[in-house]
């Protein structure tokens, strides 16, 4: 049997029974680095979701400064873990913290209705700042799977949105009659005074499709993988990527 180290990663070992399988795995794994492909740490493939906000709970909460709101976030925290706390770090991603977030917005409270967009976003901050400190201070992750999670524009908050010149030719059309009612673009059919809800026409749209699982933010992963297709920059991405529509009036915006 023969036990081979990465120069690169001295932590990271593991046995062979031939020495030719010991040097080609080393030789893999360097190359990885080389070009910067994340590792994935023992710690991640041990330690789930539940064991992380335990240790934070019962370990950084106590000590942490201005820790006015600890009941609150440590309450927050158990509901993350009545959910993905099972699964190992390593195999969390920004996709699945997503879909949570999606049925976080979308249920309802004790008070039978749905939490709002800052009260999602509290949830997100509270798990967000957990990953953190995994990675940066107990190195259970090489990264936090919160990086591109988005999160939601709360109601009143301006937002800027990069218009290509077909997109600012088709607004002009109903910009020649205007509602009397409203400064807005796109008014509500029933209240002028509101936008207009593109929910049930974006639903219509993908059931005639037949498209399943699909929501209106995964428009904006498209619209960026086109976007770097075509030669544009990542900031040329984010910057045409914010706000994302989730067609329910709201928008959300890639979580700090």
């Amino acid at each position: 049997m023969f036990v081979f180290a990465c120069r690169a990663y001295p932590e990271r070992s593991k046995t062979f029974k031939t020495k030719t399988a010991g040097k080609e795995w080393a030789a893999t794994i360097e190359a990885d680095l080389a070009r910067g492909v994340d590792m994935v740490s023992k710690e991640s493939r041990t330690k789930t979701v539940g064991d992380m906000i335990d240790r934070y709970i019962d370990h950084y909460l106590p000590i942490k400064d201005h820790n006015k709101d600890a009941d609150k976030t440590k309450a927050l925290l158990l509901w993350w873990k009545e959910r993905p706390g099972a699964y190992a770090l390593a195999n969390v991603t920004s996709a699945s913290i997503t879909e949570i977030r999606d049925e976080l917005r979308a249920g309802k409270t004790y008070r039978k209705t749905r939490r709002s967009p800052k009260t999602v976003n509290r949830y997100l901050a509270a798990l967000s700042h957990c990953f953190k400190i995994a990675v940066k201070e107990w190195h259970w992750l090489n990264r936090s799977p919160m990086e591109n999670v988005a999160r939601y524009s709360e109601n009143g908050t301006r937002r800027t949105l990069h218009l290509i010149e077909p997109v600012l030719a088709e607004l002009e059309v109903p910009a020649k009659v205007r509602h009397l009612k409203s400064d807005l673009v796109f008014p509500g059919v029933k209240d002028p005074a509101k936008p207009l809800n593109s929910r049930e026409a974006f639903t219509n749209a993908v059931a005639r499709a037949e498209i399943d699982n699909f929501k209106f933010h995964d428009l904006c992963h498209s619209a960026a993988s086109y976007m770097a297709m075509n030669g544009a920059s990542s900031s040329d991405d984010c910057r045409s990527a914010e706000p994302q529509d989730t067609g329910y009036g709201e928008a959300v915006q890639p979580y700090q």
